[in-house]
């Protein structure tokens, strides 16, 4: 038998560990900026970034 035609066995596409963990890292980044975004729009009250500046 050659080695070009050998059976290879192949594993079904199921998460690994690593895969689990990306996902759980996207979920924490995303919770994170919404946050954020969140904190950002209650802090500012203006709208108007140049009447922030000339206010100081």
């Amino acid at each position: 038998m050659s080695q070009f035609n050998a059976p290879v066995k192949k594993t079904g596409g199921g998460i690994n560990v690593y895969t689990g963990l990306l996902g759980a890292a996207l979920i924490v980044l995303l919770i994170g900026v919404s946050l954020m975004a969140m904190r950002n729009m209650e802090h500012s009250g203006e709208s108007n970034p140049i009447a922030l500046i000339a206010g100081r």
